[in-house]
């Protein structure tokens, strides 16, 4: 009864009865669109990222090098459409984005292999303050510092190890992060089976 809500307002002395009823049904309807499609992305993009782990990243190369190279062009073209009269600098920037663009599609490893090393400095920088703070922690006097201690040299030696093997890096974080798309398609099918 309560989302059968009827309201009567006044308006120019006459009364308008406004169902909110109707609104809430389709807002309900389409949160649910919405989150079947997010799970079904998310399920597929899992399988392709454990599936395609080897070359995932030049797949993301390439379509970051595309991308770049369509906007770089858009960017020029839109300059010289307006007869000169654009902003020289984004002539500039689309011709930059361009260029780049085509390094991306001729060289999509490099993405790849700058995106790991970027990963694993992350990782190796989280093992280093981790190891820190557990060695303030013992000064401190708190007990879980052996924890913290060990967390930080395992994040330490994971980086360094990304870092000497950046193919076989990525395989690893391509497949992590295909695990965690298909475990968030599992986890929101069960939320929405608990609604």
């Amino acid at each position: 009864m309560a989302n059968e809500e009827k309201f009567n307002t006044v308006n120019d002395n006459e009364i308008v009865k406004v169902d909110f009823t109707e609104k809430s049904e389709k807002k309900k309807r389409d949160n649910l669109i919405a989150r079947v499609a997010y799970i079904c992305i998310s399920f597929l993009a899992g399988i392709v990222f454990i599936a395609a782990r080897n070359n995932i990243f030049d797949l993301l190369g390439y379509i970051a090098g595309g991308m770049l190279l369509i906007l770089g062009v858009a960017v020029v073209i839109a300059f010289f459409a307006s007869k000169g009269k654009g902003w020289l600098p984004s002539l500039i920037f689309g011709i930059v984005e361009a260029i780049i663009g085509i390094f991306f599609l001729c060289k999509p490893k490099v993405i790849a292999d700058f995106a790991v090393y970027v990963f694993a400095i992350i990782i190796f920088v989280s093992g280093v303050v981790l190891i820190y703070f557990a060695a303030c922690d013992k000064r401190s006097g708190i007990k879980q510092w052996i924890v913290v201690l060990v967390f930080g040299i395992v994040l330490s030696i994971a980086g360094v190890v990304m870092l000497l093997f950046v193919r076989q890096s990525q395989a690893v974080i391509a497949v992590m992060a295909g695990i965690s798309f298909i475990v968030s398609a599992v986890f929101n099918v069960i939320a929405l089976a608990l609604k």
